[in-house]
Order: C-alpha cells, then sequence, then structure tokens
C-alpha cells in the first residue's frame, strides 16, 4: 500500500463533505468517477506501481467492446433484530441462480445502483457488500470515488505477477508483513481447475495459455497440465488447464448511513478464444450437503459453479439469519462460503497433481524403463515439485489471513482498529482463534446454525471465532495434501535420482567392457604391427613371399607370450595380495579377541567370585565356541 505518497495527495480530494445523504452527494456519484480518474492520473506520476492502473483506466470506452461485462450484485444486511440478507437484483424462489438474472450489467448499472444508495433513509442499512465480477476501468472509478478506496487495491487486482520466471525485480517485490497487514483490503490468488479440450486450430498448445481478451477486461493465465499415459494400459486423461484466479475484498469503516461498507472483486469465468479450444466449468464438490429426507427439500437444486460470484451467492442466500446477525458485528464472516469454495478449488487442484504422482509412480514400479524415460519423469517431478511449493505458499498465507480474521483495520469486536476506537493503539489486541470455540460452533451448526441466544459484542465476536477456526482447518486440510504432496514428489526424485545413477553406472560398465574387448584386440595385433613394421623391408626377405617370411611369425607370438604372461603374473600377484590382506585383518582381530578373553578369564580368577566366574567362563566360552571352534568338553 502506497501511503507514502498517496496520503499526501490524497488531501486535494476534498470527499468528505460528502458525508450525507442530499443532492449534492447523487451529483458526487456522477462525478466522482472523474475525480478519481484525475487523481490515479496524478498519482502514477509519483509512484511506478500505479501506472499499471493508470492505463487500464485509460482504456475507457475502448473496452466497451467486449463480449463479457461487468456484473454487480449488491447484498445488504437491515438493521432490524432479526435481520437477513437482501439482494439487488432481488432473488426468489429455491432454483440455482443463473448467471445473467443475479447481477447488474455494465456500469451504467452500478452508477444507478449507489444513486439508489444515497436515496435510502437513514437507519435503515447496516452494512452492504457490493459483488463485483469482471471489473471495468469505468466500475473501479466509479467505487473508488464513492468509497475513497486506495487505488493500490485495483492495482493489486489487476497485476498479474510472475510466479515462477522472475525478470523484473523492482516489480516483483513483496510488501512486508506489517504493511500487508495494515492494509484495509486483502487479495487472494488460487487455481480454478479446468478440462480442457483443444480447438481444431489450437495446434500444438504451450505449457500455458492466456485467457480470451474479449471475454474478460484482465487476461488471465492458466498453466497446462498435460497428463502422461501409464504403462500397460490404453486408458488416457483429460488435459487440464490450472487457471490463476483471483479476488480481492475490501472492508471499511461508516459511510453513507451503513456501519460499513464491504467490495469483493472477483474474476470472471476462464475463458479461452474459441480458435484455441474450450474449457469446461469448474470441477466443485458442494459443502452443503446433498439432500436428505429428515432436513432438506427433496426438490432443492445444488449449486452449479458457473462462476464463483453465483455460487458464493447461491450459499448466501441459503444461509441462516445467524449468520447475517454475526456479520452486522465482524464482516469478515460474510466471506465463509466464498472462501469455502476456494479450498474446494485447491482441492481439485491437489487430486490433479496426486494423479500424476500416481502415473509415475505406476511406471516407475512396473516398467523396465531406459535413461530417456528416467530424465523425462525428473523433469516432470520437478514441474510439479515446483508447481506445489507455489500452491503451498498461498495457501498457507490464505490459512494464515482467515486465522487472523481478515484485515487488522476491518471492522470486528475483537479487531485491533476497534481497541484502536476505544483508545487502545496495540497491534496485539485481537486473540487468536481457540479450537474449542470453533468444536462447539460445529456442533451449533449442525442443529441448524450458530448460537445466537448471546446479545452484544461477546457472543458475535465468539461466534466470528468460530467461524475462522472452521476456515483454518479447511485450509489446513488442504495444506496437509499439497504437503504431503511435496514429500511425495522429493521421494520420487531421490529414487529417480538413483535409478539413474544406476542406469549410467550400467551403461559405464557397458563402455568398459567395449574398450576392454577393444584392448584385447589391439594387445593381440600390436606385436604383429610392431614386428612387420621393424621387418618390413622387402630387400632382406623378410616380407610375404620372402624365404625369411618366418621370422615375423616367431618374433610375433614370442612377444605375444610374453605379455600375456606377464599379464597373467601381475594379476595372480594382486590376487594373493588381496588375499593375504585379508587374513592379516583376520588373524589381528583374532589376537585381539584373544588377548581380550584371557584378560577377564584372569580377573575372574583373581577375585575368586565363583558367581562370576562361572557366568565369565559360560559366556566366553560360548564366544570362543563361535569364534575358534573348541568343543564344550567340560574342561575350560
Amino acid at each position: 500500500m502506497a501511503h507514502f505518497n498517496l496520503d499526501k495527495l490524497s488531501h486535494q480530494r476534498n470527499f468528505s463533505q460528502f458525508s450525507s445523504p442530499s443532492d449534492r452527494e447523487c451529483a458526487y456519484v456522477a462525478n466522482a468517477a472523474t475525480q478519481y480518474r484525475q487523481f490515479v492520473a496524478c498519482a502514477a506520476r509519483n509512484c511506478r506501481r500505479l501506472s499499471e492502473l493508470d492505463s487500464f483506466l485509460s482504456k475507457g470506452e475502448g473496452s466497451k467492446s467486449l463480449r463479457s461485462t461487468t456484473r454487480t450484485t449488491l447484498v445488504e444486511i437491515p438493521s432490524s433484530e432479526a435481520p437477513k440478507f437482501s439482494f439487488t437484483p432481488p432473488y426468489g424462489g429455491n432454483e440455482a441462480w443463473d448467471n445473467d438474472a443475479s447481477a447488474l450489467e455494465g456500469d451504467e448499472e452500478l452508477e444507478h445502483l449507489l444513486r439508489n444508495m444515497l436515496d435510502r433513509k437513514p437507519h435503515q442499512i447496516h452494512g452492504r457488500l457490493f459483488i463485483i465480477e469482471n471489473p471495468s476501468p469505468g466500475a473501479m472509478c466509479l467505487l473508488g470515488g464513492a468509497f475513497d478506496i486506495d487505488p493500490q487495491m485495483f492495482t493489486e487486482h489487476l497485476h498479474n505477477g510472475v510466479w515462477y520466471f522472475l525478470s523484473e525485480v523492482r516489480e516483483q517485490i513483496p510488501p512486508l508483513r506489517c504493511v500487508k497487514d495494515g492494509q484495509d483490503f486483502h487479495r487472494i490468488e488460487f487455481i480454478s481447475p479446468r478440462v480442457f479440450i483443444p480447438g481444431a486450430c489450437a495446434g500444438e498448445c504451450p505449457n500455458h495459455v492466456f485467457s480470451d481478451s474479449g471475454a474478460s477486461y484482465t487476461a488471465r493465465k492458466a498453466g497446462k497440465l498435460c497428463p502422461m499415459r501409464r504403462y500397460g494400459t490404453e486408458e488416457e486423461f483429460e488435459h487440464v488447464l490450472l487457471p490463476r484466479q483471483s479476488m480481492t475484498i475490501w472492508f471499511g469503516g461508516p459511510r453513507y448511513d451503513a456501519e460499513w461498507n464491504g467490495i469483493i472483486l472477483l474474476d470472471p469465468p476462464f475463458r479461452l478464444d474459441p480458435s484455441d479450444g474450450f474449457v469446461s466449468p469448474p470441477i466443485f464438490r458442494p459443502f452443503l450437503g446433498l439432500p436428505s429426507p429428515a432436513t432438506h427439500d427433496p426438490g432443492r437444486h445444488l449449486p452449479t459453479h458457473l462462476s464463483l460470484r453465483t455460487t458464493f451467492l447461491f450459499y448466501l442466500s441459503h444461509s441462516s439469519s445467524a449468520l447475517a446477525t454475526i456479520a452486522r458485528a465482524c464482516p469478515f464472516v460474510l466471506t465463509r462460503d466464498l472462501l469455502r469454495t476456494v479450498a474446494s478449488e485447491w482441492t481439485v487442484a491437489c487430486r490433479y497433481v496426486e494423479r500424476e504422482l500416481v502415473t509415475v509412480e505406476h511406471c516407475l514400479e512396473r516398467a523396465d524403463l531406459g535413461p530417456g524415460t528416467l530424465e523425462h519423469l525428473d523433469k516432470e517431478l520437478f514441474v510439479h515439485a515446483r508447481r506445489a511449493g507455489k500452491y503451498r505458499a498461498l495457501i498457507a498465507e490464505t490459512r494464515r489471513w482467515c486465522a487472523g480474521q481478515g484485515q487488522l483495520s476491518w471492522p470486528c469486536a475483537s479487531s485491533p482498529a476497534a481497541a484502536a476506537m476505544k483508545g487502545v493503539t496495540t497491534s496485539a489486541t485481537r486473540p487468536p482463534p481457540k479450537m474449542k470455540k470453533a468444536r462447539s460452533g460445529r456442533k451449533r451448526r449442525k442443529s441448524g446454525g450458530y448460537n445466537d441466544d448471546k446479545d452484544g459484542d461477546g457472543g458475535d465476536d465468539e461466534a466470528a471465532r468460530a467461524v475462522a477456526a472452521e476456515l483454518d482447518r479447511d485450509f489446513e486440510q488442504v495444506s496437509r495434501m499439497i504437503t504431503a504432496h511435496c514429500a511425495r514428489i522429493a521421494r520420487n526424485q531421490t529414487l529417480l535420482g538413483s535409478l539413474i545413477a544406476v542406469g549410467e553406472g550400467k551403461e559405464s560398465a557397458i563402455r568398459s567392457r567395449s574398450l576392454a574387448l577393444l584392448a584385447i584386440i589391439t594387445t593381440v595385433f600390436l606385436p604383429f604391427t610392431t614386428v612387420a613394421a621393424i621387418l618390413g623391408i622387402n630387400t632382406r626377405g623378410y616380407g610375404p613371399g620372402g624365404r625369411d617370411f618366418w621370422v615375423l611369425w616367431v618374433v610375433a607370438m614370442a612377444v605375444l607370450g610374453t605379455i600375456l604372461g606377464l599379464y597373467a603374473w601381475y594379476e595372480v600377484r594382486q590376487r594373493r595380495r588381496r588375499q593375504n590382506s585379508g587374513k592379516l585383518i583376520g588373524s589381528l582381530c583374532d589376537y585381539l579377541t584373544g588377548r581380550i578373553y584371557r584378560r577377564l578369564l584372569d580377573i575372574a580368577m583373581f577375585y575368586r567370585s565363583q558367581g562370576l566366574f562361572i557366568l565369565c567362563k559360560r559366556s566366553m566360552k560360548t564366544y570362543v565356541v563361535i569364534t575358534y571352534g573348541i568343543p564344550d568338553n567340560g574342561e575350560n
């Protein structure tokens, strides 16, 4: 968060004058986007990290030609004693949400929604949450101007960071933990696996692809997981894409007659260009539970998970009023079902990685693989290890954030921000979630929801901790899965390294035999070549057909016999030396063992202790029998 220069520039924007609903505030909604755009352009000149946001907002009218537009859903919590979530557009019935009917499309609808927000009567709404899918430049300006949002939030959401191949260091420096915890927003990155069907014009697909630029304002990257074929089977697995999805969550304090306001920015469903191929909807296992005769309506539909927004709204609409009661004091609990969906997405990604590890182990177990195949498996494991390491870091970060109940500045009864309002400035006020509270919260949820019998912030704070503890356990489960995969990959890499070393040793032995055979052939023909060179003078009659040609064969055979004899003598001498060395070591050990035995026997005789003497005799006699083969005749 670039507070070092943005706070100074923020004084130029006199937005505090619009603090009560009036005609001036309605006019402010129309002009706030322009002022916010000018503010970002001014701040980008001094802060390089805002240049990406400045160029994105500069698209302006040119970005309206996209096939997909911004979708907005407003969730409000009234100030009544038994609050229930209200949705805009309204939701009715028990069927699954449609991707279009559950949202207001376009920047004009969002602007109209903000105008209606200012016309509400005071003390009607306790909190409101804007769920924005595929935020456009106009939507960012409208939201930023209406709620005075730090531009760093939109910059983080737009940023497509490099995960593996780091190039520009200045653009990839992560913020410190104290700075990140002090921000009023948080970005969560995760993987949403999809089955990939290549298109007719796709050709050889690279290791990664990008989303269709005409379907979303922010292009996202997806890694490609090419499944390996298992040895001895005809089964072929489908290709999988691993898109990198992002969501950014922001909560602010009282504004526009509401105790708190929240914004969740979500990526749209990942789509490819039709020429590159098609992707299926995300694989998802509902965590609400299947319909049962005891507790559920058999005609109720489960979420189809068309997008993260529709799934979140489905679960939010089916939650009890107790969750709305807790959210009035701690809005972090509103993200419960959203984070559970993210955990489910991570589980699917872990299962795909596990399937590839099973394939590698299947090949290692049932096939006699050559060096080239082993090296290919080693490279595949390296890719999976790098991928699993990044996944583990992202899961651990999300788990830590859930355990801390969101950001420190968010409205919460037990947060340091709330303590600071009461005059306490320490940053260690919020206690960690307690597992006992989580267990009690889990038992209460089985009976239909959280216990909201207690009034005041104490009961809400306890329930909020229970929600945080449950999310912590969910991500702990995912963390254990990916950690086990990392350990499994390390073991397979070690085994592959050993197999590659053994294979190289075998190849080296084969090459050594070939060289030895070549040396023998060279040794056999070397005397003939040498003698032929020496006796190669044809005038003396030593050449082929001469009267002294027989001398060549006599001398060559004599030299060859001499060489072979010397080699045999050398081998016999080396073998005898090794045997004598082994006998010398054995004799030395026998000598030292006998000395120890005699010394213990002398000590036993000296003390004249019958029990000790018999024990020493029996133990030593057994040892001597084993070592020297002395029979037990009762004399020793």
